[in-house]
């Protein structure tokens, strides 16, 4: 009995019999074989629960991200703020030389940062006046806002700990703030000056944009203050190239504003995107901007998207541009016709931004 207590599987006192011996070899062999099995269902389980998890919280991730660029897309005074500020974050990320778990974090903190200014009153947030008192901590909710929208889903504590400190001051003494300096969590801390930068940089209702130059003078007078001393001295030591890298045009083609608006926000954080509404705009669009990639509708007035397809393929200078067919047209006959014609894919529309930016992904020119 103390043997088994201590671990042992069975006894067998001497003399022995060997029937005994063999059944008991047996009887644990069988036993240690379920165990393994059982554990391995428990570990694949597991995993499978963790796999569908993680691309629950992805295609949220990605939903969220699209309502953000589509509400910025609306205002001219916020429009990309948040794929800018993403962009300087992840280049003060990297020269940090974060590791893939906290780029992969650190780059949807910062897409999503003001999604909680889906709670806050646009006519505030484009006040062209001082705010109230009042004004001001309605503003200012919307990091718990963004906070309490995402945790439930996500149940990620780096993301959402970007969301909800993103404003704390370095020194403290921020609106109902908990805490301050290094408690801050680091990514917040990149955040925020990633976020002060785009902020300065570009035009609000209330003040014109202000110079690279007086923006980074600014940054420098608040570190220690406002601004992590870490965190903003490496900001302050990247290059304006690092910060905006020459990004890959595509051009969009298609009569229906709302779903240039919707592909834009899904195509604006890798690519710079330019718009046209039937075939006549595209082609002068092409020879302007060169596309490495178009996307385009068939059904368009003017000049359609099967016209627009064979001219371009019809003409040397531009026939090596893959075209992707972006319509609700889904025949086969159709389908068969833009193949022939020479895209390169055909997505009907209603299309997921995870399709879309696969296929962009493979298709673009290099």
């Amino acid at each position: 009995l103390e043997s088994i207590r201590r671990g042992a599987y069975d006894y067998i006192g001497k003399p022995f019999n060997m029937d005994t011996v063999n059944y008991c070899i047996n009887r644990g062999i069988e036993k240690r074989r379920m165990e393994i099995e059982l554990r391995e269902y428990q570990q694949n389980l597991e995993d499978k629960v963790k796999q569908q998890n993680n691309q629950f919280s992805n295609q949220f991730l990605a939903a969220m991200q699209s309502l953000v660029y589509a509400l910025e897309a609306s205002d001219s005074y916020t429009a990309g703020h948040s794929r800018r500020v993403s962009e300087v974050s992840l280049a003060i990320g990297s020269k940090m030389n974060l590791d893939a778990e906290q780029m992969g974090a650190l780059r949807w903190g910062s897409l999503l940062h003001d999604i909680g200014k889906i709670g806050v009153s646009t006519s505030i947030i484009n006040k062209p006046d001082k705010l109230t008192k009042e004004e001001y901590v309605h503003v200012m909710s919307h990091t718990i806002i963004g906070a309490s929208i995402m945790q439930p889903v996500v149940r990620n504590d780096t993301i959402t700990g970007i969301i909800e400190h993103h404003h704390d001051p370095y020194t403290g003494g921020g609106l109902n703030q908990r805490v301050q300096g290094e408690e801050i969590p680091l990514l917040a801390r990149i955040v925020a000056v990633a976020d002060a930068y785009d902020a300065m940089v570009t035009i609000r209702p209330y003040r014109t944009a202000l110079k690279r130059k007086q923006a980074l003078n600014e940054i420098r007078n608040q570190i220690g203050r406002q601004f992590d001393p870490l965190v903003a001295n490496i900001f302050l030591e990247i290059s304006e190239t690092e910060l905006n890298p020459v990004k890959k045009k595509v051009l969009i083609v298609d009569d229906e504003s709302s779903i240039r608006l919707l592909t834009k926000s899904v195509l604006s954080s890798d690519y710079t995107v330019v718009e046209a509404v039937n075939g006549i705009e595209a082609l002068a669009a092409v020879a302007k901007h060169k596309p490495s990639l178009i996307l385009m509708d068939i059904l368009m007035p003017g000049m359609d998207g099967l016209q627009t397809l064979y001219k371009l393929k019809s003409d040397p200078k531009t026939m090596d541009i893959p075209v992707i067919m972006l319509t609700s047209i889904g025949q086969d006959l159709n389908r068969k016709l833009c193949e022939d014609l020479g895209a390169s894919h055909y997505i009907s529309k209603p299309f997921s931004p995870q399709e879309m930016l696969k296929i962009v992904g493979k298709t673009i020119v290099k």
